[in-house]
């Protein structure tokens, strides 16, 4: 499983962490759902992911903090040239 659209369902964090366990993900669209930063965390954890939608969350400045920490820690993909 690589790629994930469940936009518009009500998926809160609990589902967020649940999905952070498909450690094949490299492209998410979780948009318009009841995520905050503790679901964004677990999320950008992904060692694959490439592309990460999260319009209309519940996402703070420290959840965008998360992502950016992250994403140089896990993801086997990060290219700081390609940002």
């Amino acid at each position: 499983l690589e790629l994930i659209n469940i936009s518009q369902n009500r998926i809160t964090d609990a589902g967020a962490m649940t999905l952070a366990n498909i450690k094949s993900i490299t492209m998410i669209n979780i948009g318009d759902n009841l995520i905050s930063d503790a679901g964004v965390n677990a999320l950008s954890k992904l060692p694959k992911l490439q592309f990460l939608f999260l319009l209309r969350n519940d996402i703070t400045d420290q959840g965008a903090q998360f992502i950016s920490d992250n994403i140089t820690k896990y993801n086997t993909n990060y290219d700081a040239d390609r940002i």
